[in-house]
């Protein structure tokens, strides 16, 4: 026969401070912890294109296999394709030249939490990062010849980013119209 089991003694107060600070830092300091090291995903052009984006709503970019579908829709007079739900439109520049292309990049890299990844003539990947949980978004820009400006923009590991890269690229698109031209 088992002996009865009895009540526990309630922990002496220094204890359950430390317990419920315990708690608290790990509740706190969680999302540090598991964004502190995010693998960078496949990025880069392909052929003149970015990598299209996931499945899910945490990116946004130029899908320039919309961009042939709806010109040669327009073209042709017949129905245009519906948008897809993470499409940006380019940015356009006024010409192929260096200045407005050195301009956008000097915008996206004043921008608060920016880290210059990879920048060239043709190409800039920047990461954003988030001032609280220190989210990682990466941001590629890609300027073909004709003076457009492929773009996109994903997060790493959030599902939803509750349209926070589109505010983003919607932000520096404003900020580039509103600067005069050199």
């Amino acid at each position: 026969m088992t002996a009865p089991l009895r009540p526990r003694a309630p922990l002496p107060p220094a204890r359950r401070w430390l317990l419920r600070g315990m708690l608290l830092a790990a509740v706190v300091l969680a999302p540090y912890l598991v964004t502190y090291q995010q693998p960078a995903p496949k990025l880069g052009e392909t052929l003149g294109d970015l990598q299209p984006c996931p499945q899910t709503p945490n990116c946004v970019c130029t899908d320039f296999r919309y961009e042939i579908a709806d010109n040669a829709a327009r073209l042709a007079g017949r129905e245009r394709p519906e948008r897809p739900p993470h499409y940006v439109p380019p940015i356009e520049l006024p010409d192929d030249s260096g200045p407005a292309w050195e301009k956008l990049k000097s915008i996206v890299e004043k921008q608060p939490g920016i880290k210059v990844i990879q920048s060239t003539d043709r190409y800039l990947h920047v990461e954003r990062r988030s001032t609280i949980y220190g989210l990682i978004d990466d941001v590629e820009l890609v300027r073909l010849f004709s003076g457009t400006v492929l773009i996109r923009s994903a997060a790493r590991i959030a599902y939803a980013d509750f349209h926070r890269n589109r505010r983003f690229i919607e932000r520096i698109r404003t900020e580039f119209d509103r600067q005069p031209a050199n």
